[in-house]
């Protein structure tokens, strides 16, 4: 089986036009930007997937037209072109190209974008299904130069220079063939329901003009193993199928954290012996350095951070224990992790906070508790990395175990929550129960503890005695939730239930040094009627990641 990709493109004055990327996001094997294109000529590039495949024969095969036999030239990718050609943009239509030519798997595909794009018209172009039985083969790159035949439709589009600093800023990422993305292109391959980068919308008043880094985290529940042991309730549709062995699973993982491609990680559930026998490893051999805090007790699994090292420096580890006393709603052995990091390029500093709460969707209690010892830790390690009276900018990320527009969700955003006389089971919005007991307020955070109502160690603040519970950052959403323009609401985990546990928060301080640029979208619930739970052949967890790509600047 064959499959290559197809994209043409002009260079101005060292700026690659291919897509209209600025190479930020994922990178590829064999891409670069900087190519040695002669003046005015376009180039067309040839990603085969397949083995010993004739370079003839496939320029023919792209373009129909065996009478015309292109010269093939392998170009160096290392030299830089200081020519000033055009800033036309060819781009080959995609409706011209022969049926059965599906477009590569790589991150380079494009997906559609929301948004209008002024003054240009873009091809919109396919993901190429993957079949169960197809093996990858390692790509093979063929740049070829030639004209186009007189047959094949071309879409040429100017762009003012003046506005091609916009135009840059407001194209998405491309598009991740995560599990998700991958099973809707093979089972439902004319649906348009698909995961897709959406541009956030920008405040050009508040933009910040100091250089700035771009990077992409994402937030993922792996599904450790060794829990679904014990959950195997929640599974069922997995029966007579291989979906929860780990042989299956971890290669869909690699192939998924490959596409995903992100600067940092913040994963949960991950199992103790897979952290060092199969995630390390990998990792490692990707340029990245991890930190894993496992849950106390029995429990094998916990939370581990990966990031680039060559992007990031650690300037803090917190690991932390909500397992703190012996109290009902801090006996449990739920971790968290805080993380300084230093930007390489630019100095600037970030705090990523990853955390699992408790499942039980009973225990809005416990999960208001385990919250205020994070926030309380997350309040001393800002404190510490304050510079010039600036605070670092935070990302707050993880399974939290609650539902969007709960009174726990609204605690974490608006900072304050009145829980006296409050059911403990409605507080996380996921019971359907109503009734039951009320929140003890004067035994929902230990006095061992040393923390306060405002989630700030006592030494620093009061201990209000008016029902609230409060803490001191100003969080936002990298996620709308909650139900969209079709009346339904988004969905992170499916397997027995459809639920949206899993969240993405941020600080913007007063320079507005962190900018959300870009969001990986949620599917719906009712997209999802028609899909086999998770996990299942290509979708490795009951979770699918959750991506957001921000502007860092110091």
């Amino acid at each position: 089986m064959i499959r290559f990709d197809v994209c043409c493109f002009f260079r101005n004055n060292g700026y690659s036009n291919r897509g209209r990327y600025n190479g930020n996001g994922p990178s590829n094997r064999g891409f670069r930007q900087n190519h040695n294109i002669a003046k005015g000529k376009p180039m067309v590039t040839v990603v085969d997937h397949g083995e010993n495949i004739q370079e003839k024969s496939t320029i023919e095969r792209i373009f129909g037209r065996k009478t015309v036999k292109p010269k093939v030239e392998m170009i160096d990718l290392e030299t830089n072109d200081n020519d000033d050609s055009s800033s036309e943009i060819v781009c080959l239509d995609t409706e011209e190209v022969p049926d059965g030519i599906p477009s590569s798997s790589n991150p380079t595909t494009s997906c559609p974008n929301e948004s209008e794009q002024e003054d240009v018209v873009e091809p919109t172009p396919t993901i190429s299904p993957i079949m169960e039985n197809e093996v990858e083969e390692e790509e093979i790159q063929i740049i070829a130069q030639r004209t186009f035949p007189k047959k094949t439709s071309v879409v040429i589009t100017r762009r003012r220079s003046q506005k091609r600093q916009k135009m840059d800023q407001q194209f998405p990422p491309p598009c991740v063939l995560d599990g998700l993305n991958l099973y809707l292109n093979n089972r439902f391959p004319s649906s348009n329901i698909t995961r897709r980068w959406v541009v956030v919308p920008q405040d050009l008043s508040r933009i910040n003009c100091t250089p700035s880094v771009e990077f992409t985290i994402c937030s993922y529940n792996v599904l450790c193993q060794e829990t679904t042991l014990s959950t195997s309730y929640l599974y069922r549709h997995t029966i007579n199928s291989d979906w929860l062995n780990w042989e299956r699973r971890w290669p869909n993982f690699i192939r998924e954290i490959q596409q995903i491609n992100a600067d940092i990680f913040g994963m949960q559930e991950v199992q103790d012996d897979h952290f060092i026998g199969s995630y390390t490893p990998f990792f490692k051999n990707g340029g990245y350095a991890g930190l894993f805090k496992q849950k106390s007790g029995t429990k094998r699994d916990g939370c581990a951070i990966f990031y680039k090292s060559e992007m990031f420096d650690v300037l803090d580890y917190l690991p932390l224990d909500y397992f703190v006393s012996s109290s009902a709603t801090s006996n449990r052995e739920n971790v968290g992790q805080i993380v300084v990091f230093r930007a390489k390029a630019n100095g600037a500093l970030l705090i990523v906070a990853n955390t699992h709460l408790i499942f039980n969707e009973e225990r809005g209690d416990v999960k208001i508790s385990q919250l205020a010892i994070l926030f309380a830790n997350l309040f001393e390690v800002r404190t510490k990395h304050i510079i010039a009276n600036v605070s670092p900018s935070i990302i707050l990320l993880g399974d939290f175990n609650i539902e969007p527009y709960s009174s726990i969700y609204d605690f974490i955003k608006n900072g304050k929550i009145h829980v006296a006389n409050e059911y403990v089971r409605t507080l996380s919005g996921q019971s359907k129960r109503e009734g039951g007991a009320k929140i003890d307020y004067n035994k929902l955070i230990d006095k061992e503890w040393g923390i306060g109502m405002d989630c700030v160690f006592k030494n620093r603040s009061c201990n209000p005695k008016n029902g609230n519970i409060s803490h001191p950052f100003v969080f936002k959403s990298v996620y709308n939730h909650g139900e969209t323009r079709e009346g339904e609401r988004e969905i992170s985990t499916y397997h027995k239930d459809k639920a949206n546990p899993d969240f993405m928060f941020y600080t913007e301080n007063e320079k507005n040094q962190l900018v959300l640029t870009h969001r990986y979208q949620l599917p719906l619930a009712n997209h999802l009627e028609i899909l086999t739970p998770w996990p299942n052949f290509f979708v490795p967890s009951d979770h699918i990641p959750l991506l957001a790509r921000f502007k860092l600047s110091n």
